[in-house]
């Protein structure tokens, strides 16, 4: 299905706003009118494009290019807009429909969820009718009976009792029987009638399914100035993806008992919204004429194959996105390795892998990626794209000779119940592996390899995100071997693994070439806070924010409630953290993860000490699953407390901490925040205060 966009009028009744560009370049908020249409047709998953252009077209034309985020644009010029009107602009774009098309006025803005909701409706044909606003003089006018439309025309009277926004969906079949209906009209001289006459033409055969715009999502229509001043007032409204009702969170409703609770989630989710590959890969990602633009870099790929490899968390996400960048007949193949594979790419093969703990799927996955060097012959006359973020160091596992899978499996479990951070554990997993710490760079050397990466590690190193398979390693053996001793771990620790490091300390290598690599990072755990920050200084809360938090889960907990304890809070406050704690496990793992745990932890400290504040307070990972598939985190308030208290729990608080049982625990006190898949991101934790004084 193509999208087709009518922009070629000239706007006479805006002058002299229109003066010096057409009315679908005006600015409204940071984007044009135009850029927001096109924003929500990427989103909505729609990639081909036709624009059809009339008065000042270049203008158009330079302004957009031939591509936008993941579209193609085509352009379609109406020679006579002076005397025609959409309908025959609409017209002249029939050979490019050839299954089916959503066509828009070029004059409206409206929420993206919008057009989200007429692509999924399962109607083949139908339009974005408001039965909520009121019908004013100037309105496209509906008769709706049965859902369906009987009438439209701004004529209308009495009997219309919805307004067609500007936004139409129409079949193969009945987009070929609005032409012949304009043509029909065009032969008897009339170019200038309303591009609606033809629907009212074919209602009876192809009757337009209502597709209802909810309350909640904003559109507005610019025909006059005073249109216009409205519009620039309520952009965010009119265009923002802050609606509730699109969270992540599949128990929201359970959860969001109280407004501190609701603003808290529908905060947590806009952070991790942000850092969707959805989001983040068409905002820095851009290809035209050859040229790759990342972040404002310029990279030529101009005649060369593409390939693409990568592992981790969001790589099958990020690959879907990648296709639709580039365009699946741009790229040769590709494999990523991820335990996500609900994305569904066409040319970039997504295998499916494990995390935390490598399995033999991790291992064949690496396989393929070695594989597509001998397969394909890949050579410096190619580039590869690399996809990388959190996860990817035990989804893509491939031992060194003399280790075994099971071997990698012991020492990764000791690691990580001894609480090593993940620099600790990353440093061991290089040495013992024959594709992370540079040496898949290596592998494709001296082919040209660009890096884009989605960070989950404090300070964004691109040697510590899934073990930097493709950045320089920096770190020693004799490191690895200090690293095991410290965390009193030694005899857990597979022989083969301490004999293959022992030997590899004394005869360690120097430093290889890495200018064919290039790192970009395109998302981390900022772009989450910097969203959530946002989001609450819309609302008047002043934030306090705090990056960079690492440590044993429960000691940042009682460190960070402490601290917010002594403080003096006059107004509304979100004391906002970012990072990511660990968990040391002294006793067998129960139900639980490392989110849970800081929560208890305050729940504990508040318990004692409770705020003087009305509070909540959560802690959720961004990648959906806090270790056990049935979390991401967890929510509480000063209910919690008292519920608590009411069954008996506050006394075995302790008890479930120990134990490393606090899932169990929060469950119980409708604490537990479900998501219930990976989220298709992964940019390491979000921990959030919400104190509201009483005098508030």
């Amino acid at each position: 299905m193509k999208a087709v966009i009518c922009a070629a009028g000239e706007g006479k009744r805006m002058r002299p706003l229109t003066e010096a560009y057409p009315k679908a370049l005006l600015p409204v908020g940071s984007k044009t009118i135009i850029e927001h249409t096109l924003d929500a047709i990427s989103a909505s998953g729609i990639t081909d494009v036709v624009i059809v252009v009339g008065y000042k077209a270049e203008a158009v034309r330079d302004k957009i290019g031939s591509r936008y985020k993941n579209c193609s644009i085509a352009y379609v010029t109406n020679g006579e807009y002076e005397t025609t009107n959409n309908i025959y602009s609409l017209w002249l774009a029939r050979n490019h429909i050839t299954d089916g098309m959503i066509f828009f006025n070029g004059d409206i803005l409206f929420h993206p969820q919008i057009l989200k909701g007429i692509v999924a409706d399962a109607a083949p044909d139908s339009f974005v009718a408001d039965p909520f606003s009121t019908l004013e003089d100037d309105a496209m006018k509906v008769v709706l009976r049965e859902g369906r439309m009987r009438k439209i025309g701004k004529h209308l009277q009495g009997d219309a009792n919805a307004w067609a926004i500007g936004i139409y969906k129409l079949s193969q079949k009945a987009s070929k029987e609005y032409f012949k209906e304009a043509e029909r009209l065009f032969r008897a001289g009339q170019k200038n009638v309303s591009f609606v006459v033809p629907l009212q033409a074919i209602v009876d055969t192809f009757p337009l399914a209502k597709h209802k715009v909810l309350a909640q999502y904003g559109w507005a229509e610019i025909d006059t100035p005073e249109d216009y001043m409205k519009a620039k007032q309520r952009i965010d409204s009119i265009v923002s993806s802050e609606i509730v009702s699109e969270t992540l969170f599949s128990n929201f409703d359970e959860l969001a008992i109280s407004p501190l609770r609701k603003k808290v989630l529908a905060w947590a989710n806009n952070g991790i919204i942000a850092a969707l590959p959805s989001r983040f890969m068409p905002q820095h990602v851009r290809f035209e004429d050859g040229i790759l633009h990342v972040r404002g870099a310029r990279i030529s790929v101009a005649k060369k194959r593409i390939f693409v490899v990568g592992a981790g968390k969001a790589s099958g996400a990020m690959a879907l996105e990648l296709e639709r960048i580039l365009g699946v007949e741009n790229i040769t193949a590709g494999v990523v390795l991820s335990n996500d594979t609900s994305s569904r790419p066409q040319k970039i093969e997504i295998h499916e892998a494990d995390h935390p703990v490598p399995t033999e799927r991790s291992v064949s996955g690496s396989q393929k990626i070695l594989d597509l060097k001998t397969k394909f012959r890949i050579n410096e006359d190619d580039v590869i794209i690399a996809l990388i973020s959190g996860g990817g160091s035990s989804l893509m596992a491939y031992p060194v000779d003399g280790i075994s899978l099971s071997d990698k499996q012991k020492t990764i479990e000791a690691l990580i119940k001894s609480g090593g951070n993940v620099h600790e554990i990353t440093i061991v997993k290089k040495k013992i592996s024959q594709v992370k710490g540079g040496k898949l760079a290596q592998y494709f050397h001296p082919t040209q390899i660009v890096s884009l990466i989605l960070s989950d590690v404090v300070g964004n190193d691109v040697d510590v995100i899934s073990s930097g398979p493709f950045a320089e390693d920096r770190s020693t053996v004799l490191q690895a071997l200090q690293i095991i001793e410290r965390r009193g771990i030694r005899a857990d620790i597979p022989g083969a693994v301490l004999d293959y490091l022992e030997k590899e300390s004394k005869t360690e290598s120097g430093r290889r070439s890495f200018d064919h690599v290039r790192h970009e990072i395109l998302a981390d755990n900022a772009t989450a806070l910097r969203k959530i920050r946002e989001s609450a200084e819309k609302e008047g809360i002043e934030v306090v924010l705090v990056p960079d938090v690492q440590g044993e889960a429960r000691e940042v907990a009682y460190r960070i409630c402490g601290d917010i304890h002594g403080r003096t809070i006059n107004k509304p406050t979100l004391f906002l953290y970012g990072g990511e704690t660990t968990v040391t496990l002294e006793h067998p793992h129960k139900k639980g993860g490392r989110n849970q745990e800081f929560v208890a932890a305050c729940l504990q400290y508040l318990l004692a000490r409770p705020f003087r504040e009305q509070w909540c307070a959560a802690s959720v990972g961004t990648d959906g699953i806090d270790f056990i598939r049935e979390s991401a985190g967890a929510i509480i308030d000063s209910h919690s407390v008292v519920a608590l208290k009411e069954q008996g729990l506050h006394t075995e608080l302790s008890s479930f901490l120990e134990r490393h049982k606090t899932g169990r625990l929060l469950e119980q006190i409708n604490s537990i925040i479900r998501i219930g898949r990976p989220t298709g991101t992964n940019v390491c934790d979000i921990m959030m205060f919400l104190l509201i004084p009483d005098q508030a």
